[in-house]
């Protein structure tokens, strides 16, 4: 084989290596068409806990409304990933007050509503994963949500209870309120500033969304 032909031969070998391999490498990356879209229709409205003025519990300078609203955003994305259409109370640091939320709520008319908080108490030791609702559709989100939280975060908690909070009990949309995690916990303190710790606060509230959803299915087959 002369000169000339081998170089060609060489370069069509290369060039062929390299479609198989970029080929390969689009193969892997995930795109929008290949995350399922099981809230495709579903209209979520997420409420970050506190903002402005209203700090909520505060630790060594950390404020729950800044966590709150981190976590809500992620979560805010995966749901859109998911195919629901979600509105947020706030998306900034703003204050607003309860009959605002509520008035929001129920011009919204979502599928389901969720508040994003965190707790706190006097004890440093005392940490767990709590969920509240007021009406019955309340109540299995709060469930689904507070069984994805304590599972994929391991950790304990209240079973979902029925309380009288001001973002529940005035409107008839499905609604609950997520607690989750003390900040007057040192150790959870220090996952909850992290970015990675909110990303798998906000998997598990998606999971629990989503797992709520397709419980109503099944409830009406």
């Amino acid at each position: 084989m002369n000169t000339y032909k081998y170089l060609r031969l060489l370069i069509l070998v290369l060039v062929l290596n390299l479609f198989s391999l970029s080929s390969l490498a689009q193969a892997n990356v995930a795109t929008p068409a290949t995350i399922p879209q099981d809230l495709a229709g579903k209209v979520i409205l997420l409420n970050p806990g506190h903002g402005g003025q209203d700090t909520g519990a505060i630790r060594n300078g950390i404020m729950e409304k800044d966590i709150t609203l981190a976590i809500s955003l992620q979560l805010r994305d995966l749901l859109e990933a998911h195919g629901a259409k979600v509105s947020m109370t706030r998306t900034t640091d703003v204050y607003l007050r309860l009959p605002e939320i509520a008035n929001i709520t129920n011009r919204v008319r979502p599928d389901l509503f969720v508040a994003v908080h965190v707790n706190a108490c006097g004890a440093r030791a005392v940490d767990r994963i709590e969920t509240y609702y007021w009406t019955q559709e309340g109540q299995e989100a709060a469930r689904t949500i507070f069984t994805a939280l304590t599972r994929q975060l391991g950790k304990d908690g209240l079973p979902a209870s029925k309380h009288q909070l001001y973002v529940l009990d005035h409107t008839d949309i499905p609604a609950t309120l997520v607690e989750v995690g003390f900040l007057s916990n040192p150790k959870t303190r220090a996952s909850l500033v992290t970015s990675s710790y909110q990303r798998r606060i906000a998997d598990a509230i998606a999971v629990g969304i989503t797992d709520y959803f397709t419980d109503r299915i099944v409830a009406t087959r």
